[in-house]
């Protein structure tokens, strides 16, 4: 294996409040989603009321193998297309041949309306698709002012060449998150984490 980053999301009351979706539609997405009982519920919402309702983890992986092979694991994933009910999916894999069709968009979940969760233009990107957000004809989607938009954050890169990663104009937009080194309290921690490329580790907390 060559790349291996991953990525995941709880859902609450909260997320669907900024989302803007109405209580009649939740029902039904918490229960594609599922509830989440972590025994350790409140470590998730630390100095933060403890919520009633924590959807199970909506999961993203994604391994590369050079130019032989790019592959997107999704667990938790619930798809839907025209006047298509929907399918609930415990694990969605989608491959593909990066030296032939580079994937440059991938619908993690959701469908052609209402909450929507996808990679696009090296984005990890969820909101709500009502009358504010539209798919082009080049299939990306256009994002209108006041569209209800849960998070929008830059992707790890999917690129095998850390060379075309510096060249970009941000060259790494996860860095400002990134923890600090810890080398144990005493120096003699039996598992000190040394920052290093390919053994990072990222934090964001924003309640706004």
């Amino acid at each position: 294996m060559q790349m291996h980053w991953s990525f995941w999301v709880i859902l609450t009351e909260r997320a669907w409040n900024t989302l803007g979706v109405p209580p009649e539609q939740r029902a039904e997405l918490q229960r594609l989603l599922g509830e989440y009982e972590p025994t350790l519920k409140g470590y998730h919402f630390k100095g933060h009321p403890t919520p009633e309702w924590m959807s199970r983890p909506i999961t993203v992986s994604y391994e590369r193998w050079g130019e032989s092979l790019g592959r997107w694991t999704i667990g938790n994933s619930w798809m839907s297309g025209w006047r298509d009910p929907g399918t609930h999916h415990e694990k969605r894999v989608v491959e593909f041949l990066p030296a032939v069709d580079e994937a440059e968009t991938v619908v993690i979940w959701g469908g052609s309306e209402g909450p929507h969760f996808r990679f696009e233009e090296g984005r990890l990107l969820f909101l709500n698709r009502d009358e504010n957000a539209s798919v082009m004809l080049d299939g990306t989607l256009y994002v209108q002012e006041g569209a209800r938009v849960l998070f929008n954050i830059a992707a790890p890169t999917l690129s095998m060449s850390r060379g075309q990663w510096l060249r970009a104009d941000e060259p790494n937009p996860l860095d400002r998150f990134a923890s600090s080194t810890d080398s144990g309290a005493d120096g003699f921690d039996p598992d000190p984490y040394y920052r290093h490329h390919g053994r990072e580790r990222f934090e964001c907390e924003d309640w706004d």
